[in-house]
């Protein structure tokens, strides 16, 4: 499973994007909106789209599963994606815990609602704003 991050954007290769946009969907993220960009799936260059973003700073978190009791069909470019990482460690991380990214993706549910509390808060002012200046 490998999935890359960012604040901005999240990204997965095909099935791993899958099953994040269907946990995220199962728990409150807005049925429909893709909580991650699906890529190709990993042994179709899902993997090396990743690096690349990585190493063009456009990727910051890589979360990387996997089943150490089956052989890794695309080993290359598993590989690239790994090393893309380590070469940006002063802006990029791999997580490879599920209970980390567990945590991370608590952290960011948590930050989506203060910005849309923020923004409805907001609202509220503005509106209430726009009814004192009727008076």
């Amino acid at each position: 499973m490998r999935g890359g991050c960012s604040r901005e954007r999240r990204v997965a290769t095909g099935t791993t994007g899958q099953r994040l946009n269907e946990l995220a969907w199962s728990r409150g993220w807005p049925q429909g909106q893709a909580w991650a960009e699906r890529y190709e799936g990993g042994p179709m260059g899902g993997d090396a789209q990743i690096a690349d973003l990585v190493l063009d700073h456009r990727c910051h978190r890589v979360i990387f599963f996997e089943d150490s009791h089956v052989a890794r069909q695309h080993e290359a470019d598993i590989q690239l994606l790994e090393r893309a990482v380590t070469t940006v460690t002063d802006e990029a991380v791999c997580i490879s815990s599920p209970m980390v990214a567990r945590r991370w993706f608590e952290a960011e549910r948590r930050r989506a609602a203060a910005v849309l509390s923020g923004v409805r808060q907001e609202a509220r002012q503005t509106q209430s704003m726009g009814r004192t200046e009727s008076l």
